[in-house]
């Protein structure tokens, strides 16, 4: 498979940045409404149709970003585009894995905010703070 983004909430602005540089390293974007927030990550990369009737969920509190089917050289190729033209800095981001991959969407970014909280309260913790 080839290497694909699941942009989750990207305003418009972004998301052509976005996709701008995805294109330039060869990595195909796609944009997940909430609609598809009720499907399993795998479903949502594999493809899957996205209808309503797959759900009613609310908005996500912020974006997301997902990779999935990246090499190690697309990944870094692609991040470092990202960081180079300040492309989604800030955002919640996950690499698609066996253990997650039949979440979905609200429960990753439950995950991935806990996750955030817990690092930035031991930052705090121990004197260090990183701000984007």
């Amino acid at each position: 498979m080839a290497a694909l983004a699941l942009a989750v909430q990207w305003p418009g602005p972004q998301y052509k940045q976005l996709k701008a540089a995805a294109a330039m390293v060869g990595v195909r974007v796609r944009q997940v409404t909430p609609a598809g927030y009720g499907l399993p990550l795998a479903d949502l990369r594999d493809g899957a149709p996205v209808t309503e009737g797959n759900g009613a969920f609310d908005p996500l509190p912020e974006p997301m970003l997902l990779f999935a089917d990246f090499t190690q050289a697309q990944f870094n190729a692609f991040l470092t585009r990202l960081h180079n033209q300040r492309v989604g800095t800030g955002v919640l981001k996950a690499v698609l894995t066996p253990t997650n991959a039949r979440w979905t969407l609200p429960t990753l970014y439950r995950e991935l905010a806990a996750e955030r909280a817990a690092v930035m309260a031991a930052q705090q913790g121990d004197g260090t703070h990183e701000s984007n």
